[in-house]
């Protein structure tokens, strides 16, 4: 049996990948992976909150109820809203989320998150964060039509 023993130099070319900055990993099969975390010995995760968005760009008078269509928002429990004046716009009202308990039908309530688009181009508005929320979807509804002009609507859900 033959034994091939690299250096330092050889190791090292063999391990980083200069083209792509990175080391070269190579997954094998029929072999198990394991990473232990302990705390004893000064291990630590970080947990992220996980979010998700659903958004609707151009906004016009076209839209006299529903901004943004019922999206899925099970498992997220924090709720805001921005909108951006795309264009200078006339006649701004007030949007509003609302939520369900279901995962279809039409069973909705509105809730205390609303906003008001500015009526100056480039302004970002946004709603007071509502939380504890129970809820399997969400959409975002306007009182009225506006007269002329645009805006973004961004609804944002997040996690514990």
């Amino acid at each position: 049996m033959s034994t091939n023993i690299l250096d330092y130099t050889q190791v090292i070319k063999q391990v980083y990948d200069p083209t792509t900055e990175s080391l070269k990993t190579t997954p094998s099969s029929s072999t198990s992976f394991a990473i232990e975390l302990d705390a004893t010995d000064g291990d630590s995760v970080a947990v992220q909150a996980q979010v998700t968005s659903a958004t609707q760009t151009a906004v016009d008078n076209t839209y006299a109820s529903e901004v943004i269509a019922a999206t899925n928002i099970s498992g997220y429990s924090t709720l805001d809203l921005y909108i951006k004046t795309a264009t200078t716009i006339t006649g701004p009202q007030a949007l509003t989320v609302h939520i369900s308990p279901v995962a279809s039908g039409d069973v909705w309530i509105a809730t205390t998150l609303t906003a008001t688009p500015s009526g100056t181009a480039g302004v970002v508005v946004k709603g007071t964060a509502i939380t504890n929320v129970v809820a399997l979807r969400a959409k975002v509804l306007t009182a009225s039509a506006l007269t002329s002009g645009t805006y973004d609507v961004y609804l944002l859900a997040k996690g514990n």
